[in-house]
């Protein structure tokens, strides 16, 4: 359930999307996938270690998601980019969501990101090593259910996801205002 409601607190239930027509228990597969990964490097990875071993992980991790919510018990169509990565930043915060503002900034800046592939790994990285000093100082805690912060951050990926958000909303506002 609380994948569900994360899921649809991000849009991910609109009546465009496959999910719109399951229940939340549609999504057993993927739980239980997700309980078998538990000790899987993803939990761990963030932008400033996509080496070639961990962005393997990465796509591993993706490509089996994928696979899950495209079977016939679930979607019965493959899954967009932006469902699979933003169930990845919700679950291990190892990528950004690429949705349509990230998308925007991203393919701007790099080309790609249609797709979740090594190189978009590499742009995200390089995004992340030309801006690491101001990535690395900004730390914002993770609240737990009572709202009381933890000692926990957001992970790197994820200030990546909300620079990529933020971007394409001033570049859509600055066009409109001109």
């Amino acid at each position: 359930m609380q994948l569900w409601s994360y899921l649809a607190s991000w849009g991910m239930l609109r009546g465009s999307s496959a999910l719109f027509w399951c229940s939340p228990a549609a999504l057993k597969p993927l739980i239980i996938y997700l309980d078998e990964i538990s000790d899987s490097p993803a939990w761990d990875i963030d932008v400033d270690s996509y080496s070639a071993k961990n962005s393997k992980e990465i796509l591993r991790v993706y490509a089996r998601i994928e696979k899950i919510l495209k079977s016939k018990k679930i979607m019965g169509t493959t899954p967009s980019i932006t469902l699979v990565t933003k169930i990845m930043l919700g679950i291990f915060g190892c990528v950004p969501a690429v949705d349509q503002y990230f998308y925007k900034t991203f393919h701007k800046l790099y080309g790609g990101f249609g797709t979740l592939r090594e190189q978009e790994l590499t742009n995200l990285e390089h995004f992340y090593l030309s801006h690491k000093e101001t990535i690395d100082d900004i730390h914002i805690p993770v609240l737990d259910f009572d709202g009381q912060e933890t000692k926990l951050t957001y992970k790197k990926a994820k200030l990546v996801d909300m620079y990529g958000f933020q971007q394409s909303i001033d570049n859509d506002q600055n066009t409109i205002h001109k």
